[in-house]
């Protein structure tokens, strides 16, 4: 029996299938989330795989993992995993993209109606038994929304408003596409290479950016500044990719209409700065993290992560999601 060490918050979301693992050799073994403890965990049962959350891995485990072993993201990205050091290392990295899309643009639909019914403002009076009927803020039909990240999840978000909720979207988009069969396919009116270029037309802002070195505050003063004062942010893609201190500051002055938020730079949430707790304003949705956790994709993911780990015990590396590819020259394999 092969032991793998499981972070107790995606053990947790996916049980039954981590324990029918065992029928394919696979122990997968609850320990605490933070690196120090998984590192401890695969030093103790002398283990080659890990699943992973999205805690960060700074240095500890990279020592303790033999060469060729394998960190199995539970959930995609790998912005919280030092890919050099695991390359390094002669680690592979893999992650399980694809299965959360659908879950993280529901979300993402979510709260924009959300905001656009007054959730924030009005949502507990009809729990308290008061009746106080106010004007819900905005009809969605007609509005601009602009969608930061034209990729799996926001091309999802974008034809879920223009074709479902008869909005006007707009995409950002860095990366090379073909315009025309995006605006057939999801509904965009125009794909823009430059935020700056449409974030005075928006009535709301949905990012989904990848968390990388470039995207690093991509939200800033600056961008905010450029907003519309009754437009509200949405951000169900990673917490780095928004300035925490620069939100709060627009928020708190009213600089924007409001954000709803499911992902932060420090998790659980931390404010980024003293006397800047987001928790604090009256215009806010803050969730945490559970964009996509459903019970569908938590299974989902699961079985992407213990695939990736079989598929490596069989040298199977061709058909594992690996993110950091250089490691099988590192190890020899390539």
């Amino acid at each position: 029996m092969t032991i793998v060490p499981t972070t107790k918050i995606s053990y947790a979301k996916a049980t039954a299938v981590f324990e029918a693992a065992a029928a394919d050799g696979l122990d997968c073994r609850c320990v605490d989330e933070p690196e120090a403890d998984i590192a401890a965990g695969v030093r103790q049962w002398s283990s080659r795989y890990a699943v992973v959350g999205v805690h960060p891995f700074v240095g500890a485990i990279y020592e303790a993992m033999p060469r060729g072993g394998v960190l199995a993201r539970f959930g995609v990205g790998y912005d919280n995993i030092d890919l050099d050091k695991a390359t390094a290392a002669g680690i592979i990295v893999t992650n399980t993209p694809g299965v959360l899309s659908h879950a993280v643009a529901e979300f993402t639909i979510y709260l924009l109606l959300s905001i656009a019914n007054g959730e924030i403002f009005h949502g507990s009076s009809g729990q308290s038994f008061e009746w106080q009927p106010v004007l819900r803020p905005a009809e969605l039909r007609g509005k601009t929304l602009v969608v930061a990240g034209c990729g799996a999840i926001g091309n999802r978000v974008a034809r879920t408003a223009a074709l479902g909720l008869r909005m006007n979207v707009v995409g950002v988009e860095v990366c090379d596409f073909d315009e025309e069969a995006f605006k057939t396919q999801y509904g965009y009116s125009r794909i823009v290479r430059e935020f700056d270029e449409v974030a005075d037309a928006a009535d709301y802002v949905t990012l989904h950016v990848p968390s990388l070195p470039a995207t690093r505050h991509f939200i800033d003063a600056s961008r905010l500044q450029a907003m519309k004062p009754g437009a509200w942010l949405i951000n169900t893609a990673r917490g780095p990719v928004v300035d925490e201190v620069a939100l709060y500051d627009a928020l708190a002055a009213r600089t924007i209409g409001g954000a709803a938020v499911d992902v932060y730079a420090a998790e659980p949430y931390v404010p980024a700065a003293d006397g800047k707790d987001l928790r604090t304003l009256p215009n806010i949705i803050m969730t945490p993290h559970v964009g996509s956790a459903t019970p569908e994709t938590c299974v989902a993911m699961a079985q992407r992560a213990l695939q990736n780990v079989k598929l490596a015990m069989a040298e199977s590396y061709g058909q594992m999601d690996i993110v950091n590819p250089a490691v099988l020259e590192e190890i020899g394999q390539g």
